[in-house]
């Protein structure tokens, strides 16, 4: 074994550690959204495919003979396929982080046809070895053609150069700088590895680069879901319902005191719901919304009587939202809808799947509840938008109800 395919077995095998600990972290990290974890998850796994296949070839490689010709070339070919992963993959994270339409953008297509041409020039290669071969006595050798092997991944690497240069103004501080690391640590290690031919300076440069990026990623997001509690706490603590709740159960005990038991419990379920909702950074399930909500309006019911009219129509509940997403909608209805010198308020939730959405429409008939003529969100509920945004891609939209008057709100949640 020369020196330097022991500095190589050490780089490989750093760069495998780094990747598994990275795989660890991004399993048990908190993320504001599910598909930063995934994502993770995914290019973690592929860079230990990556480094565990660069590990195999350079062991198998030690040793001459045909044997062990047949391991080389798998291991060689799959190294080469692992490492170049990863760019697209950051492609599509880039443009998922600024809301773009990652699938029909043009760079993603882009990097998606590279990746593609650069797949079917690897397989072409295991029968002509033009870019590279590996000989019957089991040793490594560059084609005629190789330089243009490096073609797509260099390609790749300038479109996401481009992308973060189109679209930094959409990204945070952090974000800006997590990939730009995620871009410039690979590119060092290239140089390095031109400059000094045999040393495998990429593997451990990926990995430490992703390793980085999931750094700064999370850091992130633990101050996205801060700022989402924070807003949750701002909303949820207020005084009127609660001491308007309490001075109508006041009253109950004289005027109907069996239905003093019910609200109280729908009034503790309401209050139970609220303050888990708080410490929650995670999605909910729908039937977990819809409980929270048919508490507050048990208690509102108590407490307006035939002024509100509750309608459910429930059709669809396998699916999860952010927590505090139906409820705030629904108590915003009644807000804006219930008023003595007006007709009852009538509320219908309606829960759905339709076009790979999962929907949640609540029509309200109150003359108050004005929604915006572009169906923007109204901005008593510009917090419940931003965290379905943040952390499931979810979208509000408002309308101006059929007959004039009251609103119909939309939620749509994307299938997982």
């Amino acid at each position: 074994m020369y020196w330097v395919d022991l500095l190589n077995m050490i780089i490989v095998s750093m760069g495998l550690a780094v990747s598994i600990i990275g795989l660890v972290l991004s399993s048990f990290s908190l993320f504001a959204d599910s598909f930063s974890k995934r994502f993770f998850i995914v290019i973690f796994i592929t860079l230990i495919l990556y480094a565990g296949s660069s590990l195999g070839s350079n062991i198998s490689l030690l040793y001459p003979g045909h044997p062990y010709t047949t391991a080389s070339v798998i291991f060689v070919f799959a190294e080469s396929l692992f490492s170049s992963m990863a760019m697209p993959m950051l492609t599509l994270y880039l443009l998922r982080s600024c809301n773009k339409r990652f699938f029909t953008h043009p760079l993603f297509i882009t990097a998606l046809v590279l990746w593609l041409l650069y797949f079917a020039i690897l397989v072409f290669n295991l029968k002509s070895g033009s870019f590279y071969y590996i000989t019957s006595d089991n040793v490594y050798h560059r084609g005629a053609y190789y330089p243009v092997l490096l073609f797509p991944p260099v390609l790749l690497m300038l479109i996401n150069l481009v992308a973060l240069i189109l679209f930094h103004k959409c990204l945070s501080v952090r974000n800006r700088i997590a990939f730009s690391i995620y871009l410039a640590i690979p590119i060092i290690c290239m140089v390095i590895q031109m400059i000094f031919y045999g040393i495998l300076a990429i593997v451990l440069g990926t990995s430490i680069s992703t390793f980085t990026m999931l750094t700064f990623i999370v850091l992130e997001h633990r101050k996205l879901m801060r700022k989402q509690q924070a807003e949750l706490l701002m909303f949820q603590v207020r005084p009127h319902f609660i001491y308007n709740t309490l001075t109508h159960i006041y009253y109950l005990c004289d005027s109907d005191p069996g239905a003093v038991q019910d609200v109280i419990g729908s009034f503790t379920t309401c209050l139970r719901k609220n303050f888990s909702a708080i410490n929650n950074s995670s999605l909910s399930t729908f039937e977990e919304e819809l409980e929270h909500t048919k508490a507050f309006l048990s208690v509102i019911k108590a407490r307006y009587g035939d002024l509100i009219n509750i309608e459910y129509d429930i059709r669809h509940t396998d699916f999860r939202l952010p927590p505090l997403t139906l409820e705030p909608i629904v108590e915003n209805a009644v807000k804006h809808g219930v008023d003595p010198e007006y007709d009852a308020l009538n509320i219908k939730i309606i829960s759905e799947k339709k076009d790979k959405m999962n929907v949640i429409t609540v029509i309200n008939s109150g003359p108050a509840f004005k929604p915006a003529e572009d169906g923007s969100v109204h901005v008593g509920l510009e917090n419940v938008a931003n965290r379905l945004n943040i952390m499931c891609r979810g979208t509000i939209t408002t309308t101006q109800g059929e007959d004039g008057t009251g609103a119909v709100v939309k939620i749509s949640v994307p299938q997982m």
